[in-house]
């Protein structure tokens, strides 16, 4: 039973590191401002940690397909979340 917690408590950890690195992608291509931000200089970025070129490609269709950054040729653009009524 230990052994099963202790993989549930790895994916969730992992699940966890997945979501905080969408969220820094997110951020890095908001900071970029109304040009976008190139892909390049984000895949050199994740690179720099092991990302393969495959890993980063479906990082961001991940992110795109979310909803939270529109993709134009090699340019990324944030989406902002809709507001929402209370």
């Amino acid at each position: 039973m230990s052994d099963l917690y202790d993989q549930s408590k790895v994916r969730k950890e992992h699940l966890i590191a997945f979501v905080e690195l969408c969220e820094t992608v997110i951020a890095a291509v908001q900071e970029a401002g109304p040009q976008g931000a190139p892909a390049g200089p984000i895949y050199a970025a994740c690179m720099t940690v092991g990302m393969s070129l495959e890993q980063f490609e479906r990082l961001m269709a991940v992110i795109v397909r979310s909803g939270r950054l529109r993709k134009s040729g090699d340019l990324y653009f944030y989406v902002p979340l809709p507001e929402t009524r209370q």
